[in-house]
């Protein structure tokens, strides 16, 4: 993660949302705040890019939840379920419902 690869786009801020979260399950909160804060940087300029990718979204609600930012999780989280309802994709659907959730 010292030295993200571009090619990977916006992978490398959901690798960085996943470090965040194996932090802040061992007590590391500072190391998890940091991490996130690297993801949300990481993941709102592709936002831009691709504002109806769901999964991209879904994660930066993730990461907005992580760093305790609820209004903007929530938005995020229900904007990722407009973009790919479960009525239009019934095997992916579901994940933005599941990212709502947590």
């Amino acid at each position: 993660m010292a030295k993200p690869d571009p090619a990977l786009g916006y992978l490398n801020g959901k690798l960085r949302f996943w470090l965040g979260w194996a932090q802040e399950i061992t007590g590391d909160h500072a190391a998890a705040q940091e991490s996130w804060r690297q993801a949300r940087s990481e993941l709102e300029p592709f936002l831009k890019e691709q504002p109806e990718n769901w999964y991209l979204i879904g994660f930066l609600a993730l990461t907005n939840m992580g760093l305790g930012d609820k209004a903007a999780a929530l938005a995020l989280a229900e904007r990722a379920m407009a973009a790919n309802p479960i009525e239009k994709d019934a095997f992916n659907g579901p994940t933005s419902i599941e990212m709502l959730a947590r």
